[in-house]
């Protein structure tokens, strides 16, 4: 994929899609990253000076939140659970990463972004699934007159949703980056999932049963429409 230096380096995330566009076309849509549309045959260098012509629109428009791309360097801030933490990264022979007081500590024996960066995912995967797992309990046995079988969790990426869920496998799938969420918005997530067994659709029915267990869904939602579920 082609590279934007001047996106890259302010942080901004963005998606570049070629189709039979006549001009180029960006926005911010879902409240997610940047994305480009652009002709097909049109060369990257008018791309390039575009965004540099309308970066002061770019950064103006640009959503609040938790919504610039990660970035795996010293001092540089990382979101878990919902609070911010200083990345702090030392030379070592084995990997290791642990949370002290405001910083993330991460122990590396190669000390480049990409491999800090899947240390951290990796690391990440395991805490999602303590957590998720925690938290899916708490709200099973809070919505058990409601269910009739434990779910089976399973864990993803996904570019645009927090989850979603097979009733007639009784799975509920999460989004990798609802871990980087507060507490209360991951329950959102899987009460959310959990109400999708009794009613598959966004009926009154639905967020009937989803305000016995989840209070001011609409200002849940404000909130959580502040963070990006690609989170990396």
């Amino acid at each position: 994929m082609h590279k934007i230096d001047t996106l890259d380096q302010l942080g901004i995330s963005y998606e570049i899609r070629k189709g039979n566009y006549k001009r180029i076309v960006i926005g911010y849509y879902h409240k997610r990253s940047l994305t480009i549309k652009m002709p097909i045959n049109m060369p990257m260098l008018k791309l390039d000076k575009f965004i540099n012509d309308n970066i002061d629109w770019i950064k103006n428009k640009q959503p609040q939140g938790y919504f610039n791309a990660v970035k795996y360097q010293n001092g540089e801030k990382y979101l878990f659970l919902g609070k911010e933490y200083h990345l702090e990264i030392f030379a070592s022979k084995y990997p290791q990463i642990e949370i002290i007081k405001n910083r993330l500590v991460v122990y590396s024996p190669s000390l480049d972004e990409a491999t800090i960066k899947k240390n951290i995912n990796i690391w990440r995967l395991k805490q999602a699934e303590l957590v998720f797992q925690e938290i899916l309990n708490k709200c099973f046995k809070e919505m058990n007159h409601y269910l009739s079988k434990y779910p089976i969790l399973e864990i993803k990426k996904y570019k645009s949703r927090w989850g979603c869920c097979y009733p007639q496998r009784n799975k509920i799938i999460i989004n990798i980056s609802v871990v980087n969420l507060p507490i209360h918005l991951i329950e959102y997530v899987i009460y959310h999932e959990l109400s999708h067994f009794i009613y598959l659709n966004h009926s009154k029915e639905f967020h009937n049963l989803l305000s016995k267990f989840v209070f001011d869904e609409k200002k849940i939602i404000k909130e959580i429409s502040k963070y990006n579920p690609v989170y990396e």
